[in-house]
């Protein structure tokens, strides 16, 4: 019911692209937008009269959004609030659910969907959709994706002229390139080898009717995909590779062409971006190795994907 709302609203062919489309209308209703995107007044107009940092009652263990006298208030955990740039993607994440509620106009429904287990998670969904479209819109993302050769500079440029966390960067990428995934490698300090690598996040998440690319966490890299991570960045001086291969989930198999390069290492205090009086400071690292993997036999064209590749080759 959700779904068909959202796609009739706003004809579209999917309500993915629905809601991106409803994020895209409210933030160029007040023209271009500049980088990096200033949320405050879109949270104005859509009613939200406060946002509250390092909420803490012991029930409350994500952010949310509530309704008070004259409109809402956006309440961010502590985890939330500890981390600017995370916090930064919860409150367009919560624009999503104004969005959303906006659109659906339906108060049973609305109740409906926090009855749901299912319905809830895709509500979630729909709203990281709009959060990575506020902040990441796509003319502008695309453009600085496609500004320099796919690379630890680039990402390095990419996390800082959004102003956005890691997580959300990785879950952008895939949105703008059909049946690809972007998965994150992290060195299996415990091996003695320093070529063994796990999964330590795959994004966008699993969905068995999809074409997409994906893997467990903690999988191997030369259990799911004959390839050498550490020898293909070392041979090359920008830590950089790009190739066909194999994609190996249990008895299913895919072909796919894969990019890869090491991420980029902490930025000292003196070279951190600022937003307003603010210095946004880096987050903790997660991974050592990016990788975006596109399924070969999509039957989608990607342009954005082509021109990456011809910048590697």
């Amino acid at each position: 019911m959700v779904r068909a709302r959202l796609t009739s609203a706003y004809s579209s062919t999917s309500p993915e692209e629905a809601i991106r489309q409803a994020a895209a209308e409210m933030l160029f209703s007040r023209g271009e937008p500049r980088l990096p995107v200033e949320l405050t007044p879109i949270v104005r107009e859509l009613g939200v009269k406060r946002i509250r940092k390092h909420y803490a009652p012991s029930q409350l263990q994500t952010s949310c959004l509530i309704e008070v006298t004259g409109g809402y208030e956006i309440l961010l955990s502590r985890q939330d609030s500890r981390h600017w740039r995370r916090g930064r993607f919860t409150v367009a994440h919560e624009i999503g659910h104004l969005l959303l509620q906006r659109i659906i106009n339906h108060p049973a429904l609305l109740v409906a969907i926090n009855q749901s287990t299912d319905l809830f998670n895709e509500v979630e969904e729909l709203c990281d959709i709009a959060a990575g479209e506020l902040l990441m819109p796509t003319a502008q993302f695309a453009q600085s994706l496609l500004s320099a050769p796919f690379s630890a500079p680039l990402l390095r440029l990419l996390y800082d002229r959004f102003l956005v966390s890691w997580r959300a960067l990785y879950q952008r990428i895939p949105q703008l390139i059909p049946d690809s995934a972007v998965i994150i490698w992290k060195k299996d300090r415990s091996q003695n080898s320093t070529s063994v690598y796990r999964v330590n996040g795959s994004y966008p998440h699993y969905d068995k009717n999809s074409s997409v690319p994906w893997l467990p966490s903690r999988a191997t890299i030369g259990k799911s995909m004959l390839i050498d991570v550490a020898s293909r960045i070392g041979e090359n001086p920008n830590g950089m590779f790009f190739e066909s291969v194999k994609l190996i989930r249990g008895r299913k198999n895919m072909h796919c062409e894969i990019l890869g390069c090491a991420l980029p290492v902490k930025q000292p205090s003196p070279t951190l971006p600022s937003f307003g009086k603010l210095e946004v400071p880096d987050e903790p690292y997660r991974g050592d190795v990016i990788t975006v993997l596109r399924n070969r036999n999509s039957e989608e064209t990607s342009i954005i994907w082509d021109q990456i590749r011809e910048m590697l080759i």
